[in-house]
């Protein structure tokens, strides 16, 4: 490139504000000539990235020096102050360009200028950890995200059962009242499953031959997303013992005094995992809750409403708070009760 098309260019570079206008002044006045070189074989300790610029003279060159260190400086300030919306626009993770720049060096000697890019394995480790990191992020936040939208479909899906059925999904029983398969099993009709609901015998066990073939047909509403369990069992349940709604099979949901602050579904440990066709029970034990969901809690209410708390241990002073609003949650108390009036005493009567 000749040096009148390379001036040229700067000043466009600068006016258009692709690169300070002190370094386009600086090379489009200064430069004589320029080499870009790329070492894709360096060695640890060995530039990577050379550039070499020839200056018109001696005071050329500190000038074109200056202008170089001046683009570092303000690069890594731009990745300082930089708002996270324009970071996410960069092609490359913010760290790792912060590391580009830190990693120049620039040096002069007479009427030479060098730029180069060293330590390339610290650049390639700082990327690769801040790649990894992103990843997993995007990964667990769209887990998450995942997770909670089949929570969603989950309660939709056994809402519209019980607006169909007027009545609960309840695990199919046998004349003797005893539990053969679960509630999940009642619901595959409405999922449109209906070639595989009639493929279990409903009067025989969850783990007789002919349902236990069934157990690999498992429908995405009940598969463990982002768990240590794997299908045929489910991290999906609801707590059903006395004193939660769902121990009445002939509850009125619309009779529960707060839809929105009453868990309907929970997720559970890998230990308390079960078989999707497996009649369940669980039990609601406030001293074993952690053992039971982890922590945090995640659950999510009739109205499927996302709730996801923190377990907090005996030792912290709003243990006891805690403990209230938890059991509220699962048993379907009122968070928030109103204070009681106190009665009004009778207005004296005047007498005339």
């Amino acid at each position: 490139m000749s040096p009148q098309m390379l001036e040229q260019l700067m000043n466009q570079a600068g006016d258009a504000g692709m690169i300070p206008q002190t370094l386009a002044t600086a090379v489009s006045q200064h430069l004589r000539a320029l080499t870009l070189s790329l070492n894709v074989s360096a060695e640890v300790g060995q530039p990577v990235v050379s550039l070499q610029a020839e200056g018109r003279n001696e005071k050329s060159a500190e000038a074109i020096g200056d202008a170089i260190r001046g683009l570092i400086v303000h690069g890594q300030t731009s990745m300082i102050t930089m708002s996270d919306d324009a970071k996410n626009m960069l092609p490359i993770p913010p760290d790792f360009a912060f590391s580009l720049l830190n990693a120049m060096s620039v040096t002069v000697q007479g009427t030479r200028v060098n730029a180069v890019l060293n330590n390339f394995d610290t650049l390639i480790q700082t990327v690769a950890t801040e790649i990894h990191h992103q990843q997993t992020a995007i990964q667990l936040q769209e887990l998450r995200q995942r997770q909670v939208e089949q929570l969603m479909m989950l309660v939709e899906l056994w809402m519209a059962y019980y607006a169909e059925h007027k009545k609960i999904p309840a695990d199919i029983l046998d004349a003797e009242g005893k539990p053969l398969l679960s509630w999940r099993v009642t619901l595959l009709p409405l999922l449109g499953l209906d070639d595989l609901y009639n493929k279990f015998k409903l009067d025989e066990p969850w783990d007789s031959e002919a349902n236990k073939e069934l157990l690999s047909m498992m429908p995405f509403f009940f598969v463990p997303l982002g768990s240590e369990v794997a299908p045929p069992k489910t991290v999906v349940r609801f707590f059903d013992s006395a004193g939660t709604p769902l121990a009445n099979r002939d509850l009125k949901v619309e009779d529960l005094p707060s839809l929105q602050t009453t868990v309907l579904f929970v997720s559970v440990t890998p230990q308390y995992a079960v078989e999707w066709t497996k009649p369940d029970s669980l039990e609601f034990d406030m001293s074993k809750i952690a053992e039971i969901v982890g922590n945090p809690l995640v659950g999510i209410t009739f109205t499927k409403q996302l709730c996801v708390v923190p377990i907090l241990p005996e030792t912290e002073p709003q243990y006891e708070k805690w403990k209230q609003d938890v059991e509220a949650l699962i048993k379907g108390i009122p968070l928030t009760a109103p204070a009681p009036t106190a009665p009004t005493a009778p207005e004296p009567q005047r007498q005339e």
